[in-house]
């Protein structure tokens, strides 16, 4: 997988206004913003450059960068490989298992009958 930078901190989904900052120093191969299943934009963005090398350059180019008056952290991005996945899941906390809600009686919801 090529090398690619995450950006994180953006305050705005304004994707011409972050290509053009990008596209300041080489061109971009591609660029996507984060959004959550909501559809919320999650202040972040993957771009990827035609040029590999320029990586770490836009990275210390754009990193602590301000952009529509918010600071910008950039940082080499390094998808998770099958063993690091795997990995990382032996590692993490055991997550305890979803309780339902209490059942609570009719009555006692509604309260005493008048």
């Amino acid at each position: 997988r090529r090398p690619h930078l995450i950006i994180k901190n953006l305050a705005s989904p304004d994707e011409a206004i972050l290509r053009d900052a990008c596209q300041e120093l080489g061109e971009l191969r591609r660029m996507k913003m984060i959004y959550n299943q909501d559809g919320e934009f999650k202040r972040c963005a993957f771009i990827e450059y035609m040029d590999a090398n320029l990586v770490e350059d836009a990275r210390e180019a754009l990193h602590n960068r301000s952009l529509l008056g918010q600071r910008i952290r950039v940082e080499r991005y390094r998808s998770l490989t099958p063993e690091r996945r795997h990995e990382r899941r032996e590692h993490a906390e055991p997550r305890s298992p979803s309780l339902p809600p209490p059942k609570i009686p009719r009555h006692v919801m509604l309260g005493p009958p008048p």
